[in-house]
């Protein structure tokens, strides 16, 4: 299931955090509802690598490569944003950036890094640790003691690998995996990094990444706004109406390009008949390319916008 609808599906658990406030702004009649995630905040130079591990593995361990050296910690949010767009042109066309843009801007592969989350929280990180290995179910965030678990592994049954974890490109398919959970651009990533990667690269050990954030654990809950999925009614003529919805032109962008191929029958749309429609007409292998990315966003929205009320957009 592509991230973009295990987010759509998170958000059709999010009911409960839909508050009603009044607005000053729309008057006495009108209302504003904003949209809270139920988890914590997420980097976006985690959700910006795995909108390029959908592009290939190969890409993602590059794109992981351009920002060892750089301590993206202590950056502000802007800060970040900027430098990671930057990195991220590198790999991507100009297409392809504006919807990586767009995928951080309404937090797309939120929910992928949250998982990550939930997988580092079972495994019982050792306290204090912005990194560590598990080797076979023992775990430890010094390098140094990599050595010692690889030795005993034998004895331990491997562990369960999800399609989501980034497999390092090694050599072979050695019986040993060692999971690392780390947050690329940081000294104690790149510590393991090096290490790891030398030795999957020898045919020694199956190198898997999973995002993991130190202050997971130790910093208070930090929820965030879905603020593109916020908006604001109004009565008119005894009628609620959406005055203010959030990218209100994208959304009419949106039903517009998908119309065409909704089905009589279900009212809803084929995104396989919309591919194969569109790679027809694609006359180059840059256009089924970008065509190719377009659908696989629209794909997974249309169940976000089925939290809308958004047939009053669409054309007559």
């Amino acid at each position: 299931m592509p991230p973009m609808a295990v987010f759509c599906l998170c958000l059709a658990v999010l009911t409960s955090s839909i508050y009603p406030v009044f607005s000053s702004q729309l008057g006495s009649k009108g209302v504003t509802a904003t949209l809270d995630a139920k988890w914590p905040h997420t980097s976006l130079l985690l959700e910006a690598s795995e909108f390029l591990a959908e592009e290939g593995e190969e890409t993602f361990w590059e794109f992981v490569q351009t920002v060892l050296d750089f301590s993206f910690v202590q950056a502000l949010e802007s800060q970040l944003y900027d430098l990671l767009i930057k990195k991220a042109a590198q790999f991507l066309s100009p297409v392809q950036l504006s919807l990586l843009k767009f995928s951080l801007s309404i937090r797309t592969y939120s929910p992928a890094v949250h998982m990550c989350r939930q997988l580092a929280e079972e495994e019982s990180p050792p306290i204090g640790c912005e990194a560590f290995v598990v080797v076979h179910g023992q775990t430890s965030c010094i390098p140094e003691d990599l050595t010692k678990l690889l030795i005993s592994a034998g004895d331990r049954p491997r562990p369960t690998l999800f399609k989501g974890d980034h497999k390092f490109p090694g050599a072979g398919d050695p019986p040993v995996v060692v999971l690392l959970y780390a947050e690329i651009g940081t000294p104690a990533f790149s510590s393991f990094h090096h290490l790891l990667s030398k030795l999957a690269q020898a045919g020694d050990l199956v190198y898997v990444l999973r995002h993991y954030v130190k202050v997971w654990l130790t910093f208070p809950k930090r929820y965030f706004s879905l603020k593109p999925f916020n908006f604001g009614m109004t009565f008119c003529n005894g009628e609620l109406k959406c005055v203010q919805p959030v990218y209100r032109k994208w959304v009419i962008n949106f039903v517009s390009f998908v119309f065409p191929f909704r089905s009589q029958v279900t009212g809803r749309f084929d995104f396989q008949v919309m591919e194969s429609s569109l790679l027809s007409r694609a006359r180059s292998t840059k256009q089924r390319m970008t065509l190719k990315s377009k659908v696989r966003l629209f794909s997974g929205i249309q169940l976000c916008l089925l939290t809308w009320s958004w047939e009053h957009y669409v054309p007559a």
